[in-house]
């Protein structure tokens, strides 16, 4: 159940499943290793909703979606591209993201 998540997340979102892994710090042989009825280390698990903006219960088919669904669904078109660029930079790099826009309000 989790790898069929996994690669719907990232079909939904255009992203190659090995892009997301090297993203988030762990190899393409853990990927290769995934199977429908194995599930990834519970850090590794929280990474990827981190990544995804969902949580690790969606991710192992313990929880529905739909209030994430519904939040998202209400974004206007620039959020929603701004959220999917975010959410495929390395989280280092999320942090530089984010001072960047604080600079960006102040010098309003």
């Amino acid at each position: 159940m989790f790898k069929q998540i996994f690669t719907k997340l990232c079909a939904d979102r255009n992203l190659d499943p090995t892009v997301v892994c090297k993203n988030i710090g762990i190899s393409k042989s853990n990927y290769s290793n995934w199977t429908d009825s194995s599930v990834p280390r519970a850090t590794t698990l929280q990474k990827l909703a981190d990544y995804f903006g969902v949580s690790v219960d969606y991710l192992i088919g313990k929880e529905e979606a739909k209030e994430k669904a519904l939040a998202e669904d209400s974004l206007s078109e620039g959020e929603r591209m701004l959220l999917e660029l975010f959410r495929r930079i390395p989280e280092e790099k999320q942090q530089m993201a984010l001072q960047m826009l604080r600079a960006a309000l102040i010098e309003k």
